[in-house]
């Protein structure tokens, strides 16, 4: 072929191919970046995986374009002979390529030579210009796509919190639940702070018209919080079973029994681990039974964090200065004899001082407990609400099995004709006692005639509305008459 012909072949191929990559790479930057615009105006979030259309319409585009572009010999010569005027003379230089002679030659020349003359203004490519300009608005656009911020979600139309409704139900059962507080044997000081947490609960709870409604939401809270806030009140004076439960840690039999008995808060283990550890101490064993008291009790006392002043706290600090006392006097010449004397007699002063404060923090337990139960049972408050996932399991009520809900409720405590309904714990202020209600119901004490009445002449003094009386009347009747009645048939 010509020189002429060769010469502009490379010129548009260059041209073919350059157009190919920046038309391809412009396209798929742009449908990129394109998409990721619309995803982030739609506050979308964008998946990388969307990149790969990008890279399709990337392909597709350099596909189109090369095969369009690219100076195919016959497409070449046409394009020459339509610069030429149209007299196919490229079409003819092409068909002859091959072959010689003097025609052929100074056809050839004659054609080369009209090629070279073609403009160079004529042979600008514009497909090259356009290619790089779809770049440059590519690039553009990604620089947008990726400075606009993403559109924030909208959110969903909150739907009104739910208003609670403090019945009178509800508000009869925290008056009596503040009112047997205050009957309890609760430490003084203790008592009247868990009566003000609880008569502030009832005065947030209790709205007079015109005030802002509490919210289901807003009632859990606060009945959870004041729950935890009673709970950490009657927590702050009573320790024995925070050192009991390091005591049980020891590896001596004494220590770990004397630990049971605290955390039990039972009277009849502390005489059984003095009376054992008076057994079981003798001539051969008594060094290092107090050298391990004397190591252990102190880390266990200093670790529970109780105060100075802590009845407990003092009663145990007494016995560890007598055995302190012994082991010097065992340097000193003590006798082992001597030594078993001195330790026996230490014993009962300890367990006197124990047993005087095990029944207050038995009683300040049980109060909490209870507290934290009417609570919860007032309000439908669930122990998950209060403790989360950490409560001990050993203090939650046993789950129902998967059957019950197909049995028949068999009743509770009861004997004869009455068989009463559960055997659910209650507090009686009288006896200061937390016990099943069926012994505070029941006819045969002379119980029944206080609490029936109390609630008789609550109705009486218009206390109740006459919903709830009637709801009163009826549920003693069936409570008991009707127990009765069915026993009898």
């Amino acid at each position: 072929m010509s020189e002429g012909f060769n010469n502009l072949k490379k010129k548009l191929k260059i041209n073919a191919i350059l157009s190919t990559i920046l038309s391809g790479l412009g396209s798929g930057v742009l449908i990129t970046s394109l998409l990721l615009l619309i995803f982030k105006l739609s506050a979308l979030d964008f998946n990388p995986l969307f990149i790969l259309i990008g890279v399709a319409a990337s392909l597709i585009t350099a596909s189109i374009i090369f095969v369009c572009l690219y100076p195919f010999d016959l497409r070449l010569a046409k394009y020459i002979d339509k610069r030429l005027g149209g007299k196919e003379e490229a079409q003819t230089m092409l068909a002859c390529k091959d072959k010689s002679g003097d025609m052929v030659e100074l056809q050839r020349a004659s054609t080369n030579s009209r090629i070279l003359a073609i403009p160079k203004k004529e042979t600008r490519i514009l497909s090259m210009w356009i290619s790089a300009g779809v770049m440059v608005l590519a690039t553009i656009m990604l620089i947008i796509a990726l400075v606009v911020p993403k559109a924030a979600v909208p959110e969903p139309p909150k739907e009104p919190e739910k208003e609670f409704e403090f019945t009178d139900e509800k508000l009869t059962a925290l008056q009596n639940l503040i009112d047997s507080v205050k009957e309890s044997k609760l430490q003084d000081d203790v008592k009247s702070n868990v009566v003000l947490e609880l008569e502030a609960l009832l005065d947030k709870l209790y709205i007079e018209e015109g005030e802002k409604p509490v919210t289901e939401k807003e009632m859990k809270t606060l009945v959870v919080d004041t729950i935890l806030s009673c709970r950490a009140l009657i927590d702050k004076v009573d320790y024995c079973d925070d050192i009991g439960v390091l005591l049980i840690k020891s590896n001596h039999d004494f220590l770990t029994e004397l630990g049971t008995a605290l955390i039990d808060y039972d009277s009849a283990l502390l005489r059984d681990a003095i009376e054992n550890v008076k057994k079981n101490t003798n001539a051969s064993n008594v060094d290092d039974t107090l050298d391990k008291i004397y190591t252990e009790l102190p880390s266990a006392l200093k670790e529970a964090n109780a105060p100075n002043d802590y009845t407990v706290y003092i009663a145990f600090n007494t016995f560890l200065n007598e055995v302190n006392r012994i082991i010097e006097g065992r340097k000193n010449g003590y006798s082992v004899g001597a030594a078993l004397e001195f330790f026996n007699k230490a014993l009962p002063p300890l367990f006197d001082s124990l047993t005087s404060r095990l029944p207050i923090e038995k009683s300040n337990e049980e109060q909490k407990e209870y507290i934290t139960k009417r609570l919860m049972e007032i309000f439908g408050i669930t122990e998950k609400d209060v403790f989360g996932d950490d409560k001990n399991q050993a203090t939650n009520p046993e789950a129902p099995k998967p059957d019950d809900d197909n049995k028949q409720n068999e009743g509770g405590m009861g004997s004869g004709n009455t068989i009463f309904g559960s055997n659910e714990l209650v507090y009686y202020p009288k006896l200061d006692i937390i016990t099943e209600y069926g012994t505070v119901i029941d006819g045969s004490t002379t119980v029944i005639g206080e609490y029936y009445a109390r609630v008789i002449e609550a109705i009486m003094n218009g206390n109740y509305s006459p919903e709830v009386a009637d709801y009163l009347r009826d549920y003693f009747n069936h409570l008991y008459n009707t127990s009765e009645n069915e026993g009898e048939e």
